[in-house]
Protein backbone atom coordinates (compact mmCIF):
# COMPACT_ATOMS: atom_id res chain seq x y z
CA UNK A 1 0.00 0.00 0.00
CA UNK A 2 1.42 3.39 -1.02
CA UNK A 3 1.85 6.23 1.48
CA UNK A 4 -1.05 8.23 0.01
CA UNK A 5 -3.25 5.15 0.22
CA UNK A 6 -2.20 4.54 3.84
CA UNK A 7 -2.98 8.16 4.65
CA UNK A 8 -6.38 7.92 3.02
CA UNK A 9 -7.15 4.68 4.88
CA UNK A 10 -6.17 6.27 8.19
CA UNK A 11 -8.42 9.24 7.51
CA UNK A 12 -11.26 6.94 6.51
CA UNK A 13 -10.88 4.88 9.70
CA UNK A 14 -10.91 8.06 11.79
CA UNK A 15 -14.03 9.25 10.00
CA UNK A 16 -15.70 5.87 10.58
CA UNK A 17 -14.85 6.09 14.27
CA UNK A 18 -16.38 9.53 14.59
CA UNK A 19 -19.36 8.43 12.52
CA UNK A 20 -19.99 5.57 14.94
CA UNK A 21 -19.84 8.00 17.85
CA UNK A 22 -22.28 10.36 16.19
CA UNK A 23 -24.60 7.58 15.08
CA UNK A 24 -24.77 6.00 18.51
CA UNK A 25 -25.98 9.19 20.12
CA UNK A 26 -28.03 10.77 17.35
CA UNK A 27 -31.13 8.85 18.36
CA UNK A 28 -31.29 11.19 21.34
CA UNK A 29 -30.12 14.12 19.19
CA UNK A 30 -27.28 14.65 21.59
CA UNK A 31 -24.21 14.52 19.35
CA UNK A 32 -21.95 17.55 19.45
CA UNK A 33 -21.38 20.12 16.76
CA UNK A 34 -17.64 19.61 17.16
CA UNK A 35 -17.99 15.91 16.31
CA UNK A 36 -20.20 16.72 13.35
CA UNK A 37 -17.78 19.34 12.02
CA UNK A 38 -14.81 16.99 12.34
CA UNK A 39 -16.74 14.12 10.76
CA UNK A 40 -17.82 16.25 7.79
CA UNK A 41 -14.30 17.58 7.28
CA UNK A 42 -12.82 14.09 7.34
CA UNK A 43 -15.37 12.83 4.85
CA UNK A 44 -14.56 15.69 2.48
CA UNK A 45 -10.87 14.91 2.78
CA UNK A 46 -11.38 11.20 2.11
CA UNK A 47 -13.46 11.93 -0.98
CA UNK A 48 -10.87 14.26 -2.56
CA UNK A 49 -9.46 13.01 -5.87
CA UNK A 50 -5.91 14.16 -5.20
CA UNK A 51 -4.96 11.68 -2.50
CA UNK A 52 -1.34 12.76 -2.64
CA UNK A 53 -2.31 16.24 -1.45
CA UNK A 54 -4.29 15.09 1.56
CA UNK A 55 -3.11 16.40 4.91
CA UNK A 56 -3.76 14.14 7.85
CA UNK A 57 -6.44 15.86 9.94
CA UNK A 58 -4.96 14.71 13.22
CA UNK A 59 -1.46 15.80 12.22
CA UNK A 60 -2.83 19.18 11.10
CA UNK A 61 -4.75 19.53 14.36
CA UNK A 62 -1.59 18.76 16.32
CA UNK A 63 0.42 21.21 14.22
CA UNK A 64 -2.07 24.00 14.86
CA UNK A 65 -2.06 23.15 18.56
CA UNK A 66 1.74 23.39 18.65
CA UNK A 67 1.60 26.73 16.88
CA UNK A 68 -0.76 27.96 19.58
CA UNK A 69 1.66 26.73 22.24
CA UNK A 70 4.48 28.61 20.53
CA UNK A 71 2.40 31.76 20.34
CA UNK A 72 0.44 32.21 23.57
CA UNK A 73 -0.91 35.47 22.19
CA UNK A 74 -2.96 33.57 19.59
CA UNK A 75 -6.21 31.92 20.66
CA UNK A 76 -9.26 30.35 19.06
CA UNK A 77 -12.18 32.78 19.30
CA UNK A 78 -14.59 29.98 20.23
CA UNK A 79 -12.59 29.33 23.40
CA UNK A 80 -12.53 32.88 24.78
CA UNK A 81 -16.02 34.16 23.97
CA UNK A 82 -18.51 33.58 26.78
CA UNK A 83 -22.25 34.16 26.53
CA UNK A 84 -24.57 34.28 29.51
CA UNK A 85 -28.17 35.22 30.22
CA UNK A 86 -28.50 36.69 33.71
CA UNK A 87 -31.42 37.69 35.93
CA UNK A 88 -29.68 39.35 38.87
CA UNK A 89 -26.33 40.82 39.87
CA UNK A 90 -25.24 37.61 41.58
CA UNK A 91 -25.20 35.84 38.24
CA UNK A 92 -22.67 38.36 36.92
CA UNK A 93 -19.96 36.82 39.09
CA UNK A 94 -17.52 35.14 36.71
CA UNK A 95 -16.33 32.89 39.54
CA UNK A 96 -19.83 31.83 40.56
CA UNK A 97 -19.83 28.35 42.03
CA UNK A 98 -22.50 26.03 40.66
CA UNK A 99 -24.13 23.52 42.99
CA UNK A 100 -23.95 20.24 41.07
CA UNK A 101 -26.96 19.00 43.06
CA UNK A 102 -29.02 21.88 41.64
CA UNK A 103 -27.65 21.75 38.11
CA UNK A 104 -31.06 21.76 36.40
CA UNK A 105 -32.01 25.06 38.04
CA UNK A 106 -28.65 26.73 37.49
CA UNK A 107 -27.65 25.31 34.12
CA UNK A 108 -29.45 28.07 32.23
CA UNK A 109 -27.10 30.63 33.80
CA UNK A 110 -23.88 28.82 33.03
CA UNK A 111 -21.61 30.22 30.38
CA UNK A 112 -22.16 28.92 26.89
CA UNK A 113 -19.67 29.37 24.09
CA UNK A 114 -19.97 29.74 20.33
CA UNK A 115 -19.91 26.92 17.82
CA UNK A 116 -18.85 29.13 14.90
CA UNK A 117 -16.85 32.36 14.77
CA UNK A 118 -15.47 32.21 11.24
CA UNK A 119 -17.89 34.82 9.89
CA UNK A 120 -16.33 37.41 12.18
CA UNK A 121 -12.79 36.19 12.85
CA UNK A 122 -11.92 34.43 9.60
CA UNK A 123 -11.63 30.82 8.53
CA UNK A 124 -9.14 29.93 11.28
CA UNK A 125 -11.33 31.59 13.94
CA UNK A 126 -8.24 33.10 15.56
CA UNK A 127 -7.75 36.14 17.80
CA UNK A 128 -4.15 37.34 17.99
CA UNK A 129 -2.15 39.71 20.12
CA UNK A 130 -3.74 39.31 23.56
CA UNK A 131 -2.57 37.66 26.75
CA UNK A 132 -5.32 35.93 28.73
CA UNK A 133 -8.18 37.45 26.77
CA UNK A 134 -11.79 36.77 27.75
CA UNK A 135 -14.76 38.24 25.87
CA UNK A 136 -17.94 38.39 27.93
CA UNK A 137 -21.19 38.96 26.03
CA UNK A 138 -23.92 38.89 28.66
CA UNK A 139 -27.64 39.46 28.17
CA UNK A 140 -30.58 40.39 30.34
CA UNK A 141 -33.86 38.52 29.89
CA UNK A 142 -34.86 41.19 27.37
CA UNK A 143 -31.55 40.52 25.55
CA UNK A 144 -30.02 43.88 26.39
CA UNK A 145 -26.30 43.29 25.98
CA UNK A 146 -23.18 43.98 28.03
CA UNK A 147 -19.90 43.71 26.10
CA UNK A 148 -16.83 43.21 28.27
CA UNK A 149 -13.36 42.48 26.84
CA UNK A 150 -10.73 41.54 29.44
CA UNK A 151 -7.01 40.83 28.92
CA UNK A 152 -3.69 41.18 30.72
CA UNK A 153 -1.74 42.72 27.86
CA UNK A 154 -2.18 43.61 24.20
CA UNK A 155 0.26 43.94 21.30
CA UNK A 156 0.19 46.83 18.83
CA UNK A 157 -0.97 44.60 15.98
CA UNK A 158 -3.61 42.73 17.99
CA UNK A 159 -6.91 41.71 16.43
CA UNK A 160 -9.40 44.56 16.76
CA UNK A 161 -12.04 42.53 18.60
CA UNK A 162 -14.27 45.44 19.49
CA UNK A 163 -13.93 46.85 15.99
CA UNK A 164 -15.01 43.54 14.47
CA UNK A 165 -18.02 43.25 16.77
CA UNK A 166 -19.13 46.83 16.18
CA UNK A 167 -18.04 47.32 12.56
CA UNK A 168 -20.42 49.60 10.73
CA UNK A 169 -20.50 47.77 7.41
CA UNK A 170 -20.12 44.00 7.45
CA UNK A 171 -20.83 41.95 4.33
CA UNK A 172 -22.35 38.59 5.17
CA UNK A 173 -22.08 35.61 2.82
CA UNK A 174 -25.14 34.75 0.73
CA UNK A 175 -26.81 38.09 1.53
CA UNK A 176 -26.94 41.64 0.20
CA UNK A 177 -27.89 42.95 3.63
CA UNK A 178 -25.11 44.76 5.46
CA UNK A 179 -25.06 45.67 9.15
CA UNK A 180 -22.68 45.77 12.13
CA UNK A 181 -22.71 42.53 14.15
CA UNK A 182 -23.75 44.38 17.33
CA UNK A 183 -26.45 46.42 15.63
CA UNK A 184 -28.75 46.64 18.65
CA UNK A 185 -28.51 48.47 22.00
CA UNK A 186 -25.58 47.35 24.12
CA UNK A 187 -23.32 48.84 26.73
CA UNK A 188 -19.80 48.42 28.04
CA UNK A 189 -20.82 50.06 31.32
CA UNK A 190 -21.53 47.44 33.98
CA UNK A 191 -23.56 49.83 36.14
CA UNK A 192 -25.84 50.61 33.22
CA UNK A 193 -26.22 46.92 32.48
CA UNK A 194 -27.15 46.20 36.10
CA UNK A 195 -29.87 48.84 35.94
CA UNK A 196 -31.49 46.91 33.09
CA UNK A 197 -31.69 43.65 35.05
CA UNK A 198 -34.74 44.75 37.03
CA UNK A 199 -36.68 45.94 33.99
CA UNK A 200 -39.64 43.70 33.08
CA UNK A 201 -39.44 41.58 29.96
CA UNK A 202 -42.75 41.13 28.16
CA UNK A 203 -42.72 38.79 25.14
CA UNK A 204 -43.65 40.29 21.80
CA UNK A 205 -46.60 39.04 19.79
CA UNK A 206 -49.26 36.51 20.76
CA UNK A 207 -48.88 33.41 22.90
CA UNK A 208 -49.60 30.31 20.81
CA UNK A 209 -48.49 27.45 23.06
CA UNK A 210 -47.84 26.58 26.70
CA UNK A 211 -46.15 23.41 27.95
CA UNK A 212 -44.48 22.10 31.08
CA UNK A 213 -41.27 20.25 31.89
CA UNK A 214 -40.79 18.91 35.43
CA UNK A 215 -42.99 21.61 36.92
CA UNK A 216 -41.43 24.44 34.90
CA UNK A 217 -43.58 26.51 32.55
CA UNK A 218 -42.60 27.33 28.96
CA UNK A 219 -44.42 29.51 26.46
CA UNK A 220 -44.14 30.08 22.71
CA UNK A 221 -45.06 33.35 21.02
CA UNK A 222 -45.53 34.32 17.40
CA UNK A 223 -44.72 37.87 16.31
CA UNK A 224 -44.77 39.76 13.04
CA UNK A 225 -41.97 42.14 12.10
CA UNK A 226 -44.08 45.11 13.16
CA UNK A 227 -44.76 43.47 16.53
CA UNK A 228 -41.23 42.39 17.35
CA UNK A 229 -39.47 45.51 16.10
CA UNK A 230 -35.80 45.69 17.08
CA UNK A 231 -36.19 42.82 19.57
CA UNK A 232 -35.24 40.32 16.84
CA UNK A 233 -31.76 41.83 16.43
CA UNK A 234 -30.04 40.13 19.40
CA UNK A 235 -31.25 36.81 18.00
CA UNK A 236 -29.67 37.65 14.66
CA UNK A 237 -26.40 38.35 16.46
CA UNK A 238 -26.51 35.08 18.41
CA UNK A 239 -27.30 33.18 15.22
CA UNK A 240 -23.91 34.18 13.80
CA UNK A 241 -22.26 32.03 16.47
CA UNK A 242 -24.53 28.97 16.32
CA UNK A 243 -25.92 28.69 12.77
CA UNK A 244 -23.26 28.02 10.16
CA UNK A 245 -23.45 30.37 7.18
CA UNK A 246 -26.32 32.45 8.52
CA UNK A 247 -26.73 36.13 7.69
CA UNK A 248 -28.87 38.92 9.03
CA UNK A 249 -32.35 39.22 7.62
CA UNK A 250 -33.53 42.44 6.00
CA UNK A 251 -35.71 43.92 8.72
CA UNK A 252 -37.12 46.45 6.28
CA UNK A 253 -39.19 43.58 4.88
CA UNK A 254 -42.43 43.39 6.84
CA UNK A 255 -43.19 39.83 5.69
CA UNK A 256 -40.84 38.17 8.19
CA UNK A 257 -42.48 36.24 11.02
CA UNK A 258 -40.92 35.07 14.28
CA UNK A 259 -41.52 32.28 16.78
CA UNK A 260 -40.00 32.79 20.23
CA UNK A 261 -39.64 30.37 23.16
CA UNK A 262 -39.44 31.44 26.80
CA UNK A 263 -39.35 29.94 30.25
CA UNK A 264 -41.85 31.70 32.49
CA UNK A 265 -40.45 32.11 36.02
CA UNK A 266 -41.93 33.90 39.01
CA UNK A 267 -39.57 36.29 40.78
CA UNK A 268 -40.08 35.63 44.50
CA UNK A 269 -38.73 39.07 45.43
CA UNK A 270 -40.96 41.15 43.14
CA UNK A 271 -43.77 38.59 42.75
CA UNK A 272 -43.69 39.34 39.01
CA UNK A 273 -43.19 36.89 36.17
CA UNK A 274 -39.94 36.89 34.21
CA UNK A 275 -39.51 35.47 30.73
CA UNK A 276 -36.16 33.83 30.07
CA UNK A 277 -35.35 33.53 26.34
CA UNK A 278 -34.80 29.96 25.16
CA UNK A 279 -34.81 30.09 21.37
CA UNK A 280 -36.31 31.54 18.25
CA UNK A 281 -37.08 30.87 14.60
CA UNK A 282 -37.54 33.27 11.71
CA UNK A 283 -39.74 32.25 8.79
CA UNK A 284 -40.59 33.89 5.50
CA UNK A 285 -43.77 33.33 3.46
CA UNK A 286 -43.27 32.89 -0.28
CA UNK A 287 -46.33 33.10 -2.46
CA UNK A 288 -47.05 30.00 -4.54
CA UNK A 289 -49.68 29.39 -7.20
CA UNK A 290 -51.07 25.90 -6.59
CA UNK A 291 -53.20 24.09 -9.15
CA UNK A 292 -56.51 22.77 -7.87
CA UNK A 293 -58.46 21.15 -10.67
CA UNK A 294 -58.55 23.65 -13.51
CA UNK A 295 -57.86 26.63 -11.24
CA UNK A 296 -54.73 28.25 -9.85
CA UNK A 297 -55.03 29.03 -6.14
CA UNK A 298 -52.89 31.65 -4.41
CA UNK A 299 -51.16 29.94 -1.45
CA UNK A 300 -47.88 30.38 0.36
CA UNK A 301 -44.81 28.36 1.21
CA UNK A 302 -43.34 29.00 4.67
CA UNK A 303 -39.56 28.78 4.67
CA UNK A 304 -37.77 28.36 7.99
CA UNK A 305 -34.75 30.62 7.66
CA UNK A 306 -33.19 30.49 11.14
CA UNK A 307 -33.82 28.11 14.02
CA UNK A 308 -31.90 28.29 17.30
CA UNK A 309 -32.30 26.86 20.78
CA UNK A 310 -29.66 28.32 23.10
CA UNK A 311 -27.12 25.69 24.28
CA UNK A 312 -28.17 25.65 27.98
CA UNK A 313 -31.66 24.60 26.89
CA UNK A 314 -30.75 22.06 24.23
CA UNK A 315 -31.54 18.39 24.73
CA UNK A 316 -34.82 18.99 26.60
CA UNK A 317 -37.33 18.90 23.74
CA UNK A 318 -37.68 22.66 23.28
CA UNK A 319 -36.64 22.48 19.63
CA UNK A 320 -39.35 19.88 19.01
CA UNK A 321 -42.00 22.09 20.61
CA UNK A 322 -40.90 25.15 18.64
CA UNK A 323 -40.97 23.26 15.34
CA UNK A 324 -44.39 21.81 16.14
CA UNK A 325 -45.63 25.34 16.84
CA UNK A 326 -44.54 26.34 13.33
CA UNK A 327 -46.31 23.30 11.89
CA UNK A 328 -49.44 24.14 13.84
CA UNK A 329 -49.35 27.63 12.40
CA UNK A 330 -48.95 26.21 8.90
CA UNK A 331 -51.84 23.79 9.29
CA UNK A 332 -54.51 26.34 10.21
CA UNK A 333 -57.78 25.19 8.69
CA UNK A 334 -57.16 21.52 9.53
CA UNK A 335 -58.28 21.61 13.17
CA UNK A 336 -60.06 18.26 12.97
CA UNK A 337 -56.83 16.47 12.00
CA UNK A 338 -54.60 18.05 14.64
CA UNK A 339 -55.46 15.54 17.33
CA UNK A 340 -54.68 12.68 14.93
CA UNK A 341 -51.18 13.92 14.18
CA UNK A 342 -50.26 14.99 17.70
CA UNK A 343 -50.63 18.76 17.46
CA UNK A 344 -51.98 20.75 20.38
CA UNK A 345 -55.62 21.78 19.98
CA UNK A 346 -55.01 25.52 19.96
CA UNK A 347 -57.51 28.23 19.15
CA UNK A 348 -56.25 30.99 16.86
CA UNK A 349 -57.93 34.16 15.65
CA UNK A 350 -57.60 35.69 12.20
CA UNK A 351 -55.36 38.47 13.52
CA UNK A 352 -52.73 35.94 14.54
CA UNK A 353 -53.20 33.75 11.49
CA UNK A 354 -54.03 35.44 8.20
CA UNK A 355 -56.64 33.54 6.16
CA UNK A 356 -54.22 32.75 3.32
CA UNK A 357 -53.59 29.00 3.19
CA UNK A 358 -50.10 27.53 3.57
CA UNK A 359 -49.11 24.96 0.96
CA UNK A 360 -45.96 23.59 2.62
CA UNK A 361 -43.17 24.25 5.12
CA UNK A 362 -39.58 24.12 3.89
CA UNK A 363 -36.22 24.78 5.55
CA UNK A 364 -33.38 26.88 4.18
CA UNK A 365 -30.08 24.96 4.18
CA UNK A 366 -30.72 22.85 7.31
CA UNK A 367 -27.66 21.88 9.35
CA UNK A 368 -27.05 18.27 10.35
CA UNK A 369 -28.26 18.66 13.95
CA UNK A 370 -31.41 20.50 12.93
CA UNK A 371 -32.19 18.02 10.14
CA UNK A 372 -31.94 15.12 12.59
CA UNK A 373 -34.35 16.83 14.99
CA UNK A 374 -36.66 17.82 12.14
CA UNK A 375 -36.82 14.27 10.80
CA UNK A 376 -37.61 12.89 14.24
CA UNK A 377 -40.48 15.39 14.62
CA UNK A 378 -41.75 14.74 11.09
CA UNK A 379 -41.82 11.00 11.75
CA UNK A 380 -43.91 11.67 14.84
CA UNK A 381 -46.31 13.75 12.74
CA UNK A 382 -46.51 11.27 9.86
CA UNK A 383 -46.69 8.00 11.82
CA UNK A 384 -50.48 8.10 12.40
CA UNK A 385 -50.98 8.77 8.68
CA UNK A 386 -48.81 5.93 7.42
CA UNK A 387 -50.72 2.90 6.19
CA UNK A 388 -48.63 -0.22 6.61
CA UNK A 389 -48.87 -3.05 4.08
CA UNK A 390 -51.74 -5.45 4.45
CA UNK A 391 -50.51 -8.86 5.49
CA UNK A 392 -53.17 -11.18 4.11
CA UNK A 393 -51.95 -13.42 1.33
CA UNK A 394 -54.75 -12.38 -1.01
CA UNK A 395 -54.20 -8.64 -0.54
CA UNK A 396 -51.25 -6.86 -2.13
CA UNK A 397 -52.46 -3.26 -2.26
CA UNK A 398 -49.55 -1.68 -0.40
CA UNK A 399 -49.91 2.06 -0.19
CA UNK A 400 -47.66 3.85 -2.67
CA UNK A 401 -45.76 7.03 -1.87
CA UNK A 402 -48.08 9.06 -4.10
CA UNK A 403 -51.07 7.77 -2.12
CA UNK A 404 -49.36 8.72 1.12
CA UNK A 405 -48.34 12.17 -0.12
CA UNK A 406 -51.82 12.95 -1.43
CA UNK A 407 -53.30 12.18 1.98
CA UNK A 408 -50.55 13.53 4.25
CA UNK A 409 -49.48 16.79 2.61
CA UNK A 410 -52.70 18.77 3.19
CA UNK A 411 -52.57 17.79 6.85
CA UNK A 412 -48.86 18.05 7.67
CA UNK A 413 -47.73 20.69 5.13
CA UNK A 414 -44.36 18.91 4.94
CA UNK A 415 -42.25 19.23 1.81
CA UNK A 416 -42.31 16.40 -0.72
CA UNK A 417 -38.73 15.47 0.20
CA UNK A 418 -39.54 15.16 3.90
CA UNK A 419 -42.70 13.21 3.18
CA UNK A 420 -40.74 10.72 1.08
CA UNK A 421 -38.08 10.43 3.78
CA UNK A 422 -40.72 9.72 6.43
CA UNK A 423 -42.54 7.27 4.16
CA UNK A 424 -39.39 5.24 3.58
CA UNK A 425 -38.36 5.20 7.25
CA UNK A 426 -41.86 4.24 8.40
CA UNK A 427 -42.01 1.51 5.77
CA UNK A 428 -38.69 0.10 6.99
CA UNK A 429 -39.95 0.34 10.57
CA UNK A 430 -43.11 -1.62 9.71
CA UNK A 431 -41.02 -4.36 8.08
CA UNK A 432 -38.70 -4.65 11.08
CA UNK A 433 -41.49 -4.68 13.65
CA UNK A 434 -43.59 -7.38 11.98
CA UNK A 435 -42.31 -10.87 12.75
CA UNK A 436 -44.16 -12.22 9.70
CA UNK A 437 -42.38 -10.00 7.20
CA UNK A 438 -41.40 -12.04 4.15
CA UNK A 439 -38.33 -11.78 1.94
CA UNK A 440 -40.64 -10.73 -0.88
CA UNK A 441 -41.82 -7.74 1.15
CA UNK A 442 -38.25 -6.75 2.03
CA UNK A 443 -37.23 -7.00 -1.62
CA UNK A 444 -40.16 -4.77 -2.55
CA UNK A 445 -38.85 -2.10 -0.17
CA UNK A 446 -35.30 -2.55 -1.45
CA UNK A 447 -36.39 -2.14 -5.05
CA UNK A 448 -38.36 1.01 -4.17
CA UNK A 449 -35.29 2.63 -2.57
CA UNK A 450 -32.93 1.55 -5.34
CA UNK A 451 -35.18 3.00 -8.03
CA UNK A 452 -35.10 6.36 -6.27
CA UNK A 453 -31.33 6.23 -5.83
CA UNK A 454 -30.92 5.28 -9.48
CA UNK A 455 -32.84 8.40 -10.52
CA UNK A 456 -31.18 10.73 -8.01
CA UNK A 457 -27.64 9.73 -8.93
CA UNK A 458 -28.42 9.65 -12.66
CA UNK A 459 -26.83 6.22 -12.98
CA UNK A 460 -28.11 5.49 -16.48
CA UNK A 461 -24.87 6.46 -18.19
CA UNK A 462 -22.59 6.76 -15.19
CA UNK A 463 -21.15 3.24 -15.50
CA UNK A 464 -20.20 1.28 -18.59
CA UNK A 465 -20.25 -2.00 -16.71
CA UNK A 466 -23.62 -3.23 -15.40
CA UNK A 467 -21.98 -5.16 -12.58
CA UNK A 468 -20.16 -2.06 -11.38
CA UNK A 469 -23.42 -0.09 -11.44
CA UNK A 470 -25.18 -2.79 -9.41
CA UNK A 471 -22.40 -2.81 -6.82
CA UNK A 472 -22.55 0.97 -6.46
CA UNK A 473 -26.33 0.91 -6.19
CA UNK A 474 -26.15 -1.76 -3.47
CA UNK A 475 -23.56 0.31 -1.61
CA UNK A 476 -25.80 3.40 -1.75
CA UNK A 477 -28.77 1.36 -0.60
CA UNK A 478 -26.92 0.01 2.44
CA UNK A 479 -25.76 3.52 3.35
CA UNK A 480 -29.33 4.78 3.09
CA UNK A 481 -30.73 2.00 5.28
CA UNK A 482 -28.02 2.57 7.90
CA UNK A 483 -28.96 6.25 8.04
CA UNK A 484 -32.60 5.30 8.50
CA UNK A 485 -31.82 2.87 11.31
CA UNK A 486 -30.75 5.80 13.49
CA UNK A 487 -34.40 6.86 13.65
CA UNK A 488 -35.69 3.38 14.46
CA UNK A 489 -34.01 3.14 17.86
Amino acid sequence: MTEPEKKKKKLSNTADSISSSIGSSSSSLNYTSAETKKFNKLNRMVEEEGVEDLVDYEEEDERRSNESDDDEMCVVANDVIHFRIVRNEGELDLNQQIDVNDIENTKRFLDFQPTFTHQLFGENEKIEGYENIRINIFFTNSLYCWLNIQYDSKSDDATDVKGILTAKDVEFPFSDYRAPPLYFPYTENLTEFKSKLSQPNTPKGEQIDVYYREGRCFEIYKASMSQIGAAHKPWQFLSLFFIDGTSYINDQDENWEFFLSYEKVKNTETNNFEYIPIGFSSIYPFFVMKKEGNQLVDTRRLRVSQFLILPPFQGHGHGRKLLLAIYTYATKGFKEQKAAVGYNALSFDEKTFPPRECYEVTVENPGDDFQAMRTKVDLEVCAPLFKAAKRKADETDRETFEDFKKRAKPITKLSDGQLRLCFEILWLKSLNENVNTTNEERNEFKLFIKKRLYREYDMEGAFEDDEERKEKLEELYQEQVNEYKVFLK
